[in-house]
């Protein structure tokens, strides 16, 4: 299923992202995540919407050396 997106400007630019994968919402993730190619680019992107606070601890760098 395409997902397309609309932008509103003189361009009336339009594009369709092939979506490659879906992972729905839902209380233990606290997030959903879409995977799709864009066709500007041909690259993958992944697009995640969630609380802020479970983002960001997604983010950090669990393997990196601290020093104390």
């Amino acid at each position: 299923m395409p997902v397309e997106e609309f932008n509103d400007n003189e361009a009336g630019d339009e594009r369709t992202y092939e979506v490659l994968r879906r992972m729905d919402f839902n209380s233990d993730r606290k997030r959903m995540s879409i995977l799709v190619r864009d066709p500007q680019d041909n690259k993958i992107k992944l697009y995640i919407k969630g609380a802020d606070s479970i983002i960001m601890d997604r983010l950090k760098d669990k393997n990196l050396n601290q020093e104390t």
